[in-house]
């Protein structure tokens, strides 16, 4: 009979032999080194310069930062299903068969807390560079949605909040999107400036969410402008680094700040240089000013104008 410790599931649901097996012993281990970590959690609107940011941070010589794991936009729902069905076949074994006999527990919230938790930090103690890190943050975009599922699962994590001018998330989401699935696209925005009044509308709910939660806990919360980070990419990340409590050395900062350099990131081109095939289109902040009309600006406004205002964007 197979060793069960030997055995995996493929995205298909198939069983297959994996390739160097752990034992649980050794993945509780991993689970407790990485809760053992200071915990941070990257979150934002989509196509607000994330991604740039983790591989900033993952330079640094204390911090494991990796995504996007999609823990509690995915998995969350999925186990919060699974657990309260099998709730509920425990209830009705309980109640119509064994009545004369103790029943069987059920998983209650904090056993739920504790499995999300130790699932996580399973898979981020997959990453060789993790356990000898001090810092571990993982990035996933809608982490910004589930600030306070996060904070319920880990109650002394910090957060980071990345902001960009709502404008150009719409334009960068809309060159990804014409990328990616044109014509699903095509199908809910006949336009540019359609796709735009919905972005604003969603892009500010969003943004908000996050202000919103940043503003009751300063001390475990920042928030930073993609905007700050091109502009002057090292002070940025001083202050990014100051929240979380690592070295901020000049030639450190220099040398993380580098690392995220786009000609690095993009294979050699320069930033505002365009590729519409790459996830790394152009690079730059303002780039709005090349896709929006001056109805399409006021209309953006219009909708989104109080947060816009609020994290310094202007017309």
């Amino acid at each position: 009979m197979d060793d069960p410790e030997r055995l995996v599931l493929t995205d298909s649901g198939e069983q297959s032999r994996a390739a160097a097996p752990a034992s649980f012993a050794g993945w509780h281990d991993d689970i407790t080194n990485v809760l053992g970590k200071d915990l941070f959690f990257v979150g934002s609107f989509p196509k607000s310069g994330s991604t740039w940011l983790q591989v900033m941070l993952n330079a640094h010589p204390d911090i494991a930062c990796h995504g996007e794991g999609h823990f509690f936009d995915h998995l969350w729902p999925l186990l919060e299903d699974a657990l309260k069905k099998h709730n509920g076949l425990i209830d009705l074994k309980n109640k119509t068969i064994f009545e004369e006999f103790q029943p069987f527990p059920r998983f209650d919230r904090e056993h739920f807390n504790f499995l999300m938790a130790s699932a996580m930090a399973l898979l981020l103690s997959r990453y060789k560079d993790v356990r000898d890190k001090r810092v571990v943050g993982e990035k996933t975009p809608n982490n910004l949605l589930h600030l306070a599922q996060l904070e319920s699962v880990f109650p002394r994590a910090k957060f980071v909040q990345v902001v960009r001018d709502g404008r150009d998330c719409a334009v960068s989401a809309w060159f990804h999107n014409q990328r990616t699935n044109p014509s699903e696209l095509l199908r809910r925005h006949e336009n540019f400036a359609r796709f735009s009044e919905h972005i604003a509308r969603i892009w500010s709910a969003n943004v908000e969410i996050g202000l919103r939660f940043s503003a009751s806990r300063p001390d475990r919360c920042l928030v930073v402008r993609y905007e700050d980070l091109c502009r002057d990419t090292a002070t940025a990340l001083r202050a990014l680094f100051r929240f979380l409590g690592v070295d901020t050395g000049d030639s450190l900062l220099q040398r993380c700040a580098a690392e995220g350099r786009f000609e690095r990131m993009s294979g050699g081109r320069t930033a505002g240089v365009e590729d519409r095939g790459s996830f790394l289109r152009r690079g730059v902040s303002g780039d709005w000013r090349n896709h929006f009309t001056i109805r399409s600006n006021r209309a953006f406004f219009a909708i989104a104008g109080s947060v816009m205002g609020r994290m310094g964007y202007h017309r």
